[in-house]
């Protein structure tokens, strides 16, 4: 409904005049002619919802006296409500940064020769948060595998370890780990980060400073990049399990201090990989994934850069089968898939990674392509995620970190948005949207403003977090009581009745239900509910 008022002129009597723009609601039985006949000074009348009434007025006033004009439709008699006809702006936000216009994976408005919204949505996100930290000041780390980096770009902000001292032979803050200051080197077990423009653009895609009026906007202008190098090459399986290890050991200092050391590591990025491998001669190395995922970490695989069914071909390490590792193909910006792979049971979504803009070595920039780069927006994704998660997400966060990370991926796979070019060869058939991704975290967060607990009853809940069964109690002798088991979606899961003939307690099973959280409801005989409370179910 909304309009810009830019117009403006001189009145008879050489007074500036403005056009402006007002809605009235109009009581039933009046015509909105009449408004026409009592105020000369309306232009024109067009409908906005007839059926309330609602219409749209358009005048040109002398500066200073709309608001009289407002005054004296509000006292017509025809009028039940006027008032201003708003302008609105959509919720977005465009940074500063000169190369932006480059980024058409962030915002995509067609008119680089793709198509329009062929992108992740990024402008929308920034709305909500633009990344850095947690609502309880955690310092938000994305660990980058890779070969090298560019340490000294001025676009990036790389994670330092300020309990070391670099380059004193110590392991000064005792995390087994001797001068890691710069990050880790599991190649020369060292903090000598090789130079490489592979790990500088995809540092650059997830975390670019961003609103800075200097190159490029990442998905988190604030957040950190910890670079962990397996070296230039050659590249052995044992570089990459032990550049985990090292990302295992800070994430697990965090969480063991209550974040007094370590690294507070939300997500890892791996751009390499093994071409027609099986999962099964990688044990280790896929092992990784389910122990960082229990700290709280979502691994991100990028997939083969070439045409193959890896369901059938194999690839390391986007078929190992853990459900901690996201893996990821490659889109154009016509939302086509890019010389990639795919597989509807390894493969979970696309992302934008052909002919991408970031960060390069010497603080330049360039354009890059491949599942390389496609990769990284699922990770920045996570860290953005987080920097916007409510107190409750973060406590449960803390409590179970493998299950607030497993929901932390089924909100990235709610949200894609569905691309033809991916439907029945990958997971979801859909390309990663970060902004509905937050907004699904937003609905989760809703959900958490539910108390545990009410004022009428009593009830206990145990065990919690439960594998196969959670008891009730008490209960009253004889009574039924009415149960309901939701996800963090709102979907029902598990529904029935508790009826206690004899005993106080009752029994629901879990022997159906997933691994995640959930919100269990009780309601009395009567229907009122008596009883909320969070359940982490583990499997």
């Amino acid at each position: 409904m909304a309009c810009l008022l830019i117009a403006s002129g001189m009145s008879a009597r050489g007074q500036e005049s403005t056009p402006v723009q007002l809605m009235v609601q109009l009581h039933p039985g009046h015509a909105p002619e009449r408004l026409l006949q009592d105020f000369p000074e309306l232009d024109s009348i067009s409908t906005v919802f007839t059926p309330f009434h609602i219409w749209r007025l358009h005048s040109t006033v002398v500066e200073g006296s709309a608001e009289m004009l407002l005054s004296q439709l509000q006292q017509h008699p025809a009028v039940a409500i006027a008032q201003i006809d708003h302008e609105v702006q959509l919720r977005e936000f465009f940074p500063d940064d000169p190369f932006f216009n480059l980024q058409w994976n962030f915002y995509n408005d067609g008119s680089t020769g793709g198509v329009e919204d062929a992108d992740v949505d990024m402008e929308l996100a920034w709305d909500i948060s633009t990344g850095g930290w947690t609502v309880d000041g955690d310092t938000i780390v994305v660990a980058v595998v890779d070969d090298g980096f560019f340490l000294g770009h001025n676009d990036l902000r790389y994670r330092k370890n300020w309990d070391e001292i670099p380059g004193n032979g110590l392991d000064d803050d005792n995390n087994g780990y001797i001068d890691d200051y710069d990050g880790w080197n599991s190649d020369e077990d060292s903090d000598n980060i090789p130079l490489s423009p592979h790990g500088t653009f995809i540092t650059g895609i997830i975390g670019a400073k961003g609103d800075n009026f200097l190159g490029i906007a990442g998905m988190n202008w604030y957040m950190e990049v910890l670079p962990v190098s397996i070296g230039i090459g050659p590249i052995f399986e044992s570089n990459v399990v032990e550049a985990y290890g090292y990302i295992w050991t800070e994430r697990k200092l965090y969480n063991d201090t209550d974040g007094a050391e370590g690294s507070f590591i939300v997500a890892t990025n791996a751009s390499f990989g093994v071409d027609f491998a099986m999962p099964d001669d990688f044990p280790l190395w896929c092992a990784m994934y389910d122990s960082l995922g229990q700290q709280g970490i979502i691994n991100v695989g990028a997939t083969a850069n070439t045409n193959i069914n890896v369901d059938v071909a194999g690839d390391m390490p986007t078929t190992c089968p853990s459900d901690f590792l996201i893996a990821v193909n490659n889109l154009n910006k016509n939302d086509n898939k890019s010389n990639s792979a795919y597989g509807i049971e390894n493969i979970d979504m696309g992302a934008p990674g052909a002919l991408v803009y970031s960060t390069d070595i010497d603080n330049t920039y360039s354009y890059k392509s491949g599942t390389s780069f496609a990769a990284p927006h699922v990770a920045g994704a996570v860290a953005l995620m987080l920097s916007s998660a409510c107190e409750g997400f973060i406590d449960d966060y803390r409590e179970d970190p493998g299950a607030a990370a497993l929901l932390l991926r089924e909100f990235l796979f709610e949200s894609v948005d569905p691309v033809e070019d991916l439907d029945t060869i990958t997971v979801t058939g859909g390309r990663l949207n970060v902004y509905q991704a937050m907004l699904t975290l937003e609905n989760y967060c809703s959900a958490l403003d539910i108390p545990d607990g009410n004022a009428t009853e009593f009830i206990a809940v145990y065990p919690n977090p439960a594998t196969t069964h959670i008891t009730i109690g008490p209960l009253p002798a004889q009574t039924k009581y009415f149960y309901s088991l939701a996800d963090v979606l709102g979907r029902p899961v598990i529904s029935g009745t508790l009826t206690q003939p004899t005993q106080s307690t009752g029994s629901i099973s879990l022997e159906t239900v997933p691994a995640g959280l959930y919100l269990l409801q009780i309601s009395n005989p009567v229907g009122q509910l008596v009883w909320t409370e969070k359940i982490i179910v583990e499997q």
